[in-house]
């Protein structure tokens, strides 16, 4: 099977795989579905009237990084095809993010960039990060003061220290 991209009725979207097939109007796109990622992206640019065929050799949500190179590669040809029509080119940065932040949105949870930056750079082995939009450090910060707060309770680890070593520890 080919991925490919064809001409679809006016307004509407469909995107199918080897197993699915879901079609909605632009105005009435689910964000609940199977190929959900694409459609959150084609909304948040209002285009339409095309049809996806999409084929992968990794199994969707087996966490090689599919949808973020999904993501990208959506993104990417919207930007071509702006490009076409005398837009301004989008910037790797501005594409990385957004990605993210769209796959950010429908997954309702902080996931970090690597798959995106990946995607758009080709892979890496050394990460150096830096946090360039203010709103997104603050996100990520508060994110990951509530799951800490939320997944580790200090008085319930003192307690299980004391009963588990036989340790007095202090609480102060």
């Amino acid at each position: 099977m080919e991925n490919y991209l064809k001409p679809f009725k006016d307004k509407w979207i469909r995107i199918s795989d080897d197993t699915a097939s879901e079609e909605y109007r632009i105005d009435d796109i689910h964000f609940d579905t199977r190929f959900k990622l694409i459609f959150a992206i084609a909304a948040h640019f209002n285009v339409h009237g095309f049809e996806i065929q999409l084929s992968y050799e990794s199994p969707p949500r087996s966490g090689l990084g599919g949808s973020g190179v999904l993501a990208i590669t959506a993104i990417a040809a919207i930007n071509k095809a702006c490009e076409a029509f005398g837009e301004s080119e989008f910037s790797k940065p501005y594409i990385i993010e957004l990605a993210h932040n769209i796959e950010d949105g429908l997954r309702y949870s902080y996931t970090g960039m690597q798959d995106q930056c990946a995607a758009v750079y080709g892979g890496v082995n050394k990460w150096f990060w830096t946090c360039a939009s203010p709103e997104l450090c603050k996100r990520m910060g508060e994110a990951g003061r509530t799951r800490v707060n939320k997944e580790f309770n200090i008085e319930r680890s003192i307690k299980y220290l004391e009963r588990t070593y036989g340790l007095i520890l202090s609480r102060h």
